[in-house]
């Protein structure tokens, strides 16, 4: 009986995780699209790295800590609400728990509407993302990469 208990409290471990990193990637983009940019931050660790690339440019950027994030996200407000309605929506999560540490490698789509039409997809891609278990129990991004295919 002692290790039907253990085993169920094994799984059920595991899926209250998977559910805490679920919410840590919608939150991410909630918080991206629509603040409060406090709640954007507090997705990554203190020392967390936020590195977005673009594969068709090869341009992008790296932040390295929650002040650098803060300030990189504070710059987008052209591209943030109330200057322009867009949604990042988060797809196809796959995870890879171990212990406080997981890998996760998700699909991504940004949509925009349009003035003179319907919403359209301006950028898609994925995230690889490493996330860890901090002190106060919430999972985090130790290392968030947005790799965007078409830009």
């Amino acid at each position: 009986m002692t290790d039907d208990v253990t085993a169920l409290a094994a799984r059920l471990r595991i899926l209250e995780d998977e559910r805490a990193i679920l919410e840590i990637l919608h939150r991410y983009g909630h918080a991206m699209d629509y603040g409060p940019d406090r709640e954007f931050v507090s997705c990554f660790t203190v020392d967390g790295v936020w590195e977005v690339r673009m594969r068709l440019s090869k341009a992008g950027f790296t932040c390295r800590g929650q002040d650098e994030i803060a300030a990189s996200l504070a710059a987008q407000m052209s591209v943030r609400v109330p200057a322009l309605y867009a949604k990042h929506i988060v797809m196809d999560p796959r995870m890879i728990l171990d212990g406080d540490r997981a890998s996760v490698v998700s699909y991504f789509l940004r949509v925009e509407p349009t003035n003179d039409g319907p919403t359209r997809i301006v950028a898609s891609g994925r995230y690889l993302d490493q996330m860890e278990r901090a002190d106060d129990g919430c999972w985090r991004f130790r290392h968030r990469i947005a790799e965007i295919d078409d830009m």
